[in-house]
């Protein structure tokens, strides 16, 4: 506990508001609550408001909340559903809703319970659904990029329904020309800020010649984007997702070496916002051409980095033991063809297949290959995330309520 959060408890003491208890057991008091207890604990009294405002209480609360999520088992997934369908008509591109989309979180844990429902910011956007494009610290970002590039990221906090609306990046269309773009979310802990990184292809280039790519930073302290610069001469699928870990987003990426295609890791440093050494991939998919995806995850006990490997015929799940040595990439296991999403807390590994015409959620325990249906069903696309309750973005000067 911080000595400013301790001081601003001292206060409502001083003022009758906090019993005259135990400091540890006011602290309790105040950390057990939930993030709607404390919210409403901002109407009831401006000291009240104060302190939970204060930037190190909101820092000691979130610290606390995710300590007490794993000691109590009760850490969430979020579970992005979307069914919709898409037509061209004379180049252009529209899309349609089957049914509706969901956000719904479930615990962690093999009963795969719903715990609630959650609603995201409704604003103008170029699509008919957004994309989950990351999760960090309770904080969602939302991409308007399927299956049109617009310009629009939200960064929002569900629980305690604020959002920040980003401003158009400096990369578009107008600007240059055709690109395919990925973006990514993390947190600069040198800063304490949180920054969007978008890594741009752009495909208007001399014919002949290999796609240039840049890399630009949002910051939500500063609330604006850096001028793009050139990156690493590479390929990156467009709207591939980046797995956030030891500080660094991560890439699967790929580039031509000696007219061999050759995949890897792309590292980027959110705090000094420059690309760490590469991470080679296991040896028997460092040259694979013809393959569906290379999608990035945590490993199951989040202190590494898992690859799916996905073609018509397989599905390769390797891990990472030892973080940054490519020699320790181990096969955990080799299955039938499904879409992988993430790891559980349980070492279960969570995927999507047509379920009897409905493509639902289903979990497989690597070894045994014993595998569940879970009731989630009925869309068709997903995407599932860890998430935390925090008090992010309350403080934010930028942010809305929603």
């Amino acid at each position: 506990m911080s000595q400013k959060s301790e001081s601003s408890l001292e206060n409502l003491e001083s003022e009758g508001m906090i019993p005259h208890l135990p400091q540890e057991i006011r602290l309790n008091i105040l950390f057990r609550l939930p993030v709607e207890g404390l919210i409403r604990c901002t109407s009831v009294r401006k000291s009240w408001r104060t302190v939970i405002k204060d930037q190190s209480f909101i820092g000691d609360y979130n610290s606390c909340a995710k300590n007490s999520a794993i000691e109590n088992g009760t850490q969430l997934l979020l579970v992005h559903g979307t069914a919709f369908t898409f037509e061209v008509e004379r180049g252009i591109v529209s899309g349609a809703l089957l049914g509706h989309e969901v956000y719904s979180l479930h615990y962690d844990d093999p009963t795969f319970l719903e715990h609630s429902r959650i609603r995201v910011p409704v604003v103008p956007r170029w699509n008919i659904c957004f994309r989950v494009a990351g999760i960090c610290d309770g904080i969602v970002l939302l991409a308007d990029d399927v299956p049109i590039y617009g310009y629009n990221f939200i960064l929002c906090n569900p629980f305690l329904r604020k959002s920040v609306i980003l401003p158009h990046p400096n990369v578009t269309f107008e600007t240059h020309g055709l690109y395919e773009a990925s973006v990514g979310f993390g947190h600069d802990a040198m800063k304490n800020d949180y920054k969007v990184v978008m890594l741009a292809s752009l495909l208007d280039e001399l014919p002949g010649s290999e796609s240039r790519t840049v890399v630009e930073v949002y910051s939500l302290v500063a609330h604006s984007w850096k001028d793009p610069q050139i990156a690493p001469l590479i390929r990156i699928e467009g709207r591939a997702r980046a797995a956030f870990f030891d500080g660094a987003l991560h890439w699967p990426a790929s580039r031509r070496e000696n007219n061999n295609c050759c995949n890897f890791i792309l590292v980027f440093d959110v705090s000094t916002e420059s690309f760490r050494p590469e991470i080679m991939m296991p040896e028997s998919v460092r040259t694979l051409v013809e393959v569906k995806s290379l999608e990035l995850s945590l490993s199951s006990d989040q202190k590494s980095i898992a690859l799916f490997v996905e073609d018509a015929d397989v599905l390769q799940v390797w891990v990472l033991n030892d973080y940054g040595r490519p020699e320790s990439w181990t096969l955990l296991m080799q299955e039938a063809p499904f879409t992988s999403l993430c790891f559980m807390r349980s070492g279960e590994l969570l995927l999507a297949d047509d379920l009897e015409g409905y493509y639902g959620l289903l979990s497989q325990k690597p070894v045994s290959r014993e595998r569940r249906r879970l009731e989630v069903t009925g869309y068709g696309d997903y995407t599932v995330d860890s998430y935390g309750q925090t008090l992010q973005l309350l403080n934010e000067e930028n942010a809305r309520s929603y």
